[in-house]
């Protein structure tokens, strides 16, 4: 006997990261604070959105240039997407502290959901820090 197998729409069961301008405008409005962790590992991560899954309570997961010693932004978002599929508290992923250009398009591209970009330690009065917010559908 051959069965049929009908086609299916996957793509909308997979969960995805909250933008992390949402996350901060509902905090704000409904006067709560949203917690950020900085992570650098699968294990990490995991525990802390096991906690904030635990705590029903939504997440910003954060890290930068340091961490990325340890993990490229490309496997950290692979992680933290593999990790979220079973998580219904809301989650964000911020780069705090990206130290170029070229690190913000890998954020973006790895699909984070809001970048920083710190030109204050270039030491020559740029001292700036840009932060872009982007919606987990416009980083691909």
């Amino acid at each position: 006997m051959i069965r049929t197998i009908k086609k299916r729409n996957f793509k909308s069961l997979i969960v995805e990261l909250t933008p992390t301008l949402d996350l901060v405008k509902k905090a704000y409005e409904e006067g709560y604070a949203v917690p950020s962790f900085c992570v650098w590992n699968a294990e990490i991560i995991k525990t802390v959105l096991d906690v904030s899954e635990e705590l029903s309570a939504p997440v910003i997961l954060m890290n930068g240039w340091a961490e990325f010693l340890l993990l490229e932004p490309e496997s950290i978002g692979g992680i933290v997407y593999s990790l979220i599929q079973n998580h219904s508290s809301p989650v964000a992923l911020h780069l705090d502290h990206g130290t170029s250009i070229e690190e913000v398009k890998k954020g973006l591209r790895s699909r984070y959901t809001s970048v920083m970009l710190d030109f204050s330690a270039l030491g020559n009065g740029a001292g700036r820090r840009v932060y872009i917010f982007a919606g987990s559908r416009f980083s691909h």
